[in-house]
């Protein structure tokens, strides 16, 4: 028995999920504030979490204090003027970005940088850049809303219950009507 034991670990193959360690939690938290002050902050968010699950990537607490601290100094100038400049959130990001390992690759022909990981994953893909006074910004696109809205699934439900209802209560008619009709 021991034996089949012994076979059956060596031959189901063995994976690693490195996770989200605690560095890579503190950063994605940072993120998440950040979209108070930016809902763009989601979709960086969104994208810096899947690049964390790769087993390849794994952040030094060292690193996400860095990138946590060029976030803090982004949101402090949020607090502290009405309208923040796109270049500065650009730059800002750029600058946390690179302590986490994510190049910008620049596509001169079509105006749009690509964010690569530290293991040349892609990250975010064709981000349309923006020239803003003599500075370059990243103009995202928004979070489409998908899905129906909340009115027309009420009524699809209603109507879907109901035709189960009916469709009920006919079987259960005709079963009694047999009933009465083998007697």
């Amino acid at each position: 028995m021991l034996v089949f034991a012994l076979a059956f670990a060596f031959a189901v193959p063995a994976f690693a999920a490195s996770g989200i360690n605690k560095a890579e939690t503190q950063i994605l938290k940072m993120l998440q504030k950040g979209t108070k002050y930016n809902e763009d902050f989601y979709q960086y968010h969104n994208a810096i979490k899947v690049y964390f699950n790769r087993d390849s990537i794994s952040m030094s607490q060292l690193q996400a204090d860095y990138a946590c601290a060029q976030l803090l100094d982004l949101y402090d100038t949020y607090t502290r003027e009405d309208a923040v400049d796109d270049a500065v959130v650009y730059e800002k990001t750029r600058e946390a970005f690179m302590y986490l390992n994510i190049r910008y690759i620049f596509n001169r022909a079509n105006a749009t940088v690509d964010l690569i990981g530290k293991d040349n994953s892609l990250v975010m893909a064709s981000l349309q850049l923006v020239d803003k006074g003599g500075k370059s910004s990243i103009q995202l696109t928004p979070i489409k809303q998908t899905g129906t809205s909340a009115p027309v699934a009420v009524i699809a439900g209603a109507g879907t219950v109901c035709i189960i209802g009916a469709a009920v209560i006919s079987l259960w008619l005709v079963r009694k009507k047999r009933k009465e009709l083998s007697k």
